[in-house]
C-alpha cells in the first residue's frame, strides 16, 4: 500500500487529479512488481509540515485494505491504521515478548496504542484477556474485525 500525500500548491482539482494519476501510473509501471504494491491512495494536504491538516484518503488503484499474516494471525489493515510493516521483525519481537513474559494465572495483556491489534491478537492465546487501547477509530475497527475474523474471543479494543 502506497499513500501519496500531495500539497496542492494552488493547483486546480483537475491538475491535482492528473498529478496523482501520473504518480500512480509511475509506481505501478516502474516499481509495482518489485515493491509488491497492492494499492495506491492519494491524500491532499493543506500544510507543508508533517502532522498538518490533511484531507480524506482516496483509493486510486488496487485493494482497499492491506492484508498481512503475523504468527498465524490474519490481519486486514485500513490506510489510516498503524501496522508494523517490517513483519519479520515484528514476529521476532512478539515471540521474544511471549518467551520473556510468561503468563501467570488471570493475565491481562494491556496493549496501549494498539493500532490494528497486532501485539494483542498475536499473543491472545497465551493470556486470559487482551485489552487494546487506541486513539484512531479506524484502527480500533480494524482490530475488532481482525479478532472476529481469527476467532479470537478474549480480546477487546476501545477508543
Amino acid at each position: 500500500m502506497v499513500i501519496i500525500q500531495l500539497h496542492t500548491q494552488g493547483l486546480g482539482r483537475d491538475e491535482v487529479k492528473e498529478e496523482c494519476e501520473s504518480m500512480c501510473q509511475y509506481l505501478y509501471l516502474h516499481a509495482g512488481s518489485d515493491l509488491k504494491i497492492t494499492s495506491v491512495y492519494s491524500q491532499l494536504s493543506e500544510s507543508i509540515n508533517i502532522g498538518g491538516r490533511t484531507g480524506e484518503m482516496e483509493l486510486l488503484r488496487g485493494d482497499k485494505r492491506l492484508r498481512e499474516k503475523l504468527l498465524g494471525v490474519d490481519f486486514s489493515i485500513s490506510p489510516n491504521a498503524f501496522f508494523q510493516v517490517n513483519t519479520q521483525a515484528a514476529e521476532l519481537l512478539y515471540d521474544v515478548i511471549r518467551q520473556n513474559v510468561p503468563p501467570a494465572e488471570h493475565t491481562v495483556l494491556l496493549d496501549l496504542c494498539c493500532g490494528a491489534g497486532t501485539i494483542g491478537l498475536c499473543l491472545a492465546k497465551h493470556v486470559d484477556k487482551v485489552i487494546g487501547i487506541e486513539i484512531n477509530l479506524e484502527a480500533v475497527e480494524d482490530a475488532k474485525y481482525n479478532a472476529k475474523q481469527n476467532g479470537i474471543v478474549n480480546a477487546e479494543f476501545v477508543l
